[in-house]
């Protein structure tokens, strides 16, 4: 099809051109965004665009049109219009602030405003009080969410980009922002639609992900404001919360420290994480361990991960600083420095009772009961140079980061044992990207260097024996890629050559394990050469919207002291993408990808990773995958109405099986040189509709989740079927300003199968807040969470946990009281079955505590 479409649009590939310029604020020279520029021959009309986040316009023009005259409005501004002079670049048009003459009583201004491809959402509207930062405002705005690291998803994805006063001050780590910026500083949030943040590939190379911006009230721009946040209680003493920030977010220079720290179950470090969605190369996120899994080893030590909030279980000591600063050192360009550090010591105490049922009927139990010390010290410094117009693009990104992690914790098992780990990392990184823009054309080039040191041990005693496990890893690796991206009529074509040249360096070595059969150590030695080819062709006909890819990798590993290795990754796909009208659309995707372990899974050694697990990697296993997904999605930000329905299906096909031997003593895991074939899949809807901006919000989710798995225990082949229905629903009102409910349920029920045993679990979970105002300045707030879980001959119901505030507002900021964990519950029970595995366990909860905090802004 994309042959046949270059071949009837072969005739018109050149037969226009591009009017570009920026927009500017007559008096201060500040950039535009927003403002509606329009293309005319003589008093004809020949194209519209609308300036974006840096004033910066393009407006498509037919080869055989002649422009003379460009005007432009805005509201607040006066109109301008400019001619040309034949010029077709570098346009500037300076808009001149007008006060607005209009009575009052003539218009109604709502909440949400669309000009163009930017949502505008007046936050006043949408508060009832209770918001503290930005993360807690933004949940409440129709179609945006926030994660607890601050991620901010719109429509259910990852933004790619975040400003302030159309500032990118923190780059990738804006979860600071969100979850610490005052809510009552803001005026509006804009979300800019299909957000390409590279203006030079604006309209070359679009983008199906929004960005979000956030507009300040007028006090809170250009000057410096302080925030700090105070809180203490009992039992234990002391107990603290404590943030001190100071913020500047003006025109051309922006600035953000903060020091934080509490004890109250707040995992305050992940605000520091690299947030999904803001990079162009894939990156995987740490739940435990580290804010960089580049940092991360098999030596992984894990902890308890709870569906309840942290406030009540998370015992920890932690804190963060971060220092941000930008500075603007053109109408294109900034310079913006970052450095981040974070401290933690986390403690858990915790007991288990693990269920093993084989193929043969019989069972084995692991009980293990435990306490734990983490402790995680993290730096990382970055600067950054990036400018950013229409016809270039340049980042130029230096970076060092490292942690320093260490682990202690006893317990007892089949025997009484103890753990202790040091996992010390240390990570380089540059990364350069250039983008030039002519005409219809952009060459892209790409450059990244990345220096990863890993120096991790363990040592294990358990049994009245000691084992001692050591993994070090040392990598350089290399990625330099040019690329062009091209408009030819309807088709958008991108072009990349790559070339990774990588050395990775690897050595394990198991001490103290005399009667395992599998190697104890071993050292890799690999050069790798990657050359990557990719094409891609963008096609659009009228709403229709067609993308083909076909990224392709060869492999050359050589290999010290072994046979080099040559193997090639392949990854086409296809997607196809409809807008129906202006509220509704429909996309559907698939692809088909043939690709290997990473080269260090060649290591020919058993790693020990906690007292009793000891796995070997999986050496190259080859997996073809095949994966397609459709989807259907209403979005009338406007009506408030928000409906999706999709469906996905996945089919794996691997050389190498997982197979899990448990043994008295050890379990190991391993591949067997077996292929299987695995797949799955599921179907998920959502309505979600605002009756009035406050009045009421009600949403209700249903999902249906099928996935069929194999895998060997104990040297024979178990296959399974694992099906889960949840159905969930949401109700937000605040009829009156005295009082505001929200209520959320969850119901999940579970089915594995195999040939042993069918069992079918129970889930239903229930949170909810309620906030009444009797007096003006005076607030009550009771928070509730509750879950209870069913599997034959076991109901596990734990009581509500609840917590209770009461709040008066004073002229620069609140005091507060509050208890938490109203009930005093000191334990959580959780009964799981996955697969072969019935797994019940127990943590120890935070107990009842009291405090007594203020907040402060000026």
């Amino acid at each position: 099809m994309a042959a046949i479409l270059s071949l009837l649009t072969l005739c018109n590939a050149w037969a226009s051109y591009r009017i570009t310029g920026e927009v500017k604020d007559k008096k201060s020279g500040e950039p535009v965004a927003g403002a509606f520029v329009l293309a005319y021959s003589d008093n004809t009309q020949k194209g519209f665009a609308y300036s974006g986040a840096d004033g910066s316009f393009a407006i498509n023009i037919q080869d055989d049109v002649t422009i003379n005259t460009i005007k432009v409005t805005m509201m607040g501004y006066a109109a301008a219009s400019i001619s040309t002079n034949g010029r077709t670049s570098d346009i500037i048009i300076a808009l001149e602030e007008q006060a607005m003459k209009i009575q009052p009583a003539s218009v109604k201004s709502g909440p949400i405003r669309r000009v163009g491809d930017t949502l505008s959402f007046y936050v006043q509207a949408f508060t009832d009080g209770s918001e503290q930062v930005l993360g807690d405002l933004i949940n409440k705005i129709p179609g945006l969410t926030t994660t607890e690291s601050g991620t901010i998803l719109h429509e259910g994805e990852a933004i790619n980009k975040f400003y302030v006063e159309n500032l990118d001050l923190m780059g990738r780590r804006y979860g600071v922002v969100t979850n610490n910026l005052k809510a009552g500083d803001v005026a509006r949030v804009d979300v800019y639609l299909n957000h390409q943040p590279i203006n030079a590939l604006k309209d070359l190379d679009p983008s199906e992900r929004s960005a979000v911006n956030i507009v300040l009230k007028e006090d809170a721009r250009g000057s410096w404001i302080f925030t700090g946040d105070i809180l203490a209680g009992l039992p234990p003493f002391p107990l603290f919360n404590a943030k001190a920030m100071f913020t500047r977010f003006g025109k051309k220079n922006q600035d953000l420290y903060l020091l934080k720290g509490n004890n109250l179950g707040a995992d305050i470090i992940r605000e520091l994480m690299e947030q999904p969605g803001t990079s162009s190369t894939p990156r995987a996120y740490l739940i435990t361990g580290g804010l960089d899994n580049q940092l991360s080893t098999p030596l992984n030590p894990s902890t308890s991960t709870l569906p309840i909030p942290k406030e009540y279980w998370y015992d920890n000591i932690s804190g963060i600083a971060t220092f941000n600063h930008l500075a603007k050192t053109g109408s294109h360009s900034q310079l913006r420095l970052n450095i981040n550090a974070a401290a933690e010591r986390y403690n858990e105490a915790s007991s288990s009772s693990e269920t093993i049922t084989f193929d043969d009927g019989t069972t084995m139990t692991i009980d293990d009961h435990k306490s734990l010390t983490d402790r995680k010290n993290y730096f990382q410094g970055q600067v950054t140079y990036e400018e950013n117009s229409t016809a270039r693009f340049l980042s130029e990104a230096f970076s060092l980061s490292g942690q320093f992690r260490d682990n202690t914790s006893n317990g007892e098992g089949r025997y009484i044992y103890g753990q202790q780990y040091d996992l010390p990392s240390f990570k380089a990184n540059n990364d350069l990207r250039l983008t030039l823009r002519k005409g219809r054309r952009a060459i892209n080039i790409n450059s990244t260097i990345t220096f990863l040191h890993n120096a991790h041990s363990a040592t294990y005693e358990t049994g009245g024996n000691t084992y001692d496990q050591s993994y070090l890893q040392n990598d350089l690796v290399t990625s330099h890629s040019t690329g062009m991206s091209l408009s030819t009529g309807r088709h958008k074509i991108d072009i990349n050559a790559s070339l990774g040249m990588d050395y990775i360096s690897r050595k394990s070595e198991l001490s103290g394990m005399a009667t395992l059969s599998e190697p104890l150590h071993d050292q890799l030695s690999i050069t790798t050469i990657n050359p990557n080819l990719s094409l891609k062709d963008d096609i659009n006909i009228g709403n229709l919207r067609i993308i083909a890819a076909l990224p392709a990798i060869f492999h050359v590993l050589l290999i010290n002291g072994r046979d080099n290795i040559i193997y090639p990754d392949l990854s086409p796909s296809l997607s196809i993408h409809h807008n129906i009208s202006t509220k509704l659309e429909t996309n559907i995707r698939a692809g088909y990808s043939i690709t290997r372990s990473a080269p260090q899974s060649l290591l020919n050694a058993v790693i020990m990773k906690n007292y009793r697990t000891i796995s070997r990697p999986d050496s190259l296993n080859r997996n073809a995958r095949f994966n397609a997904y459709a989807g259907i999605r209403y979005s009338d930000p406007i009506g408030m109405l928000f409906m999706n329905l999709n469906g996905s299906y996945s089919r794996q096909r691997r050389d190498n099986t997982a197979s899990n031997q448990y043994l008295d003593d050890f379990t190991l895991s391993k591949n067997i040189p077996l292929p299987v074939t695995t797949y799955s899949y599921s179907a998920n809807g959502s309505v979600r509709k605002y009756f009035g901006v406050k009045t009421l919000m009600l949403e209700v989710t249903a999902g249906y989740d099928h996935s069929n798995m194999e895998e060997y225990l104990q040297q024979t082949l178990v296959g399974y079927t694992t099906r889960s229905i949840k159905t969930g629903a949401t109700i937000r009102t605040n009829p009156a300003n005295w009082i505001s409910l929200t209520i959320k349920g969850e119901y999940t029920r579970q089915m594995t199968e195999s040939r042993l045993s069918n069992v079918t679990s129970h889930i239903l979970t229930g949170e909810g807040n309620l906030r009444i105002t009797p007096y003006k300045k005076l607030d009550f707030d009771l928070e509730g969470y509750m879950r209870r879980e069913r599997i034959p001959g076991v109901t596990v119901y734990n009581r509500p946990l609840l917590k209770s505030t009461l709040s008066w507002r004073l002229s620069k900021g609140t005091a507060y009281i509050q208890c938490r964990n109203l009930l005093d519950i000191d334990e959580y029970r959780r009964e799981t079955i996955t697969s072969y595995r019935t797994i019940s366990s127990s943590t120890r909860l935070r107990g009842r505590q009291f405090l007594l905090g203020l907040r402060m802004s000026f």
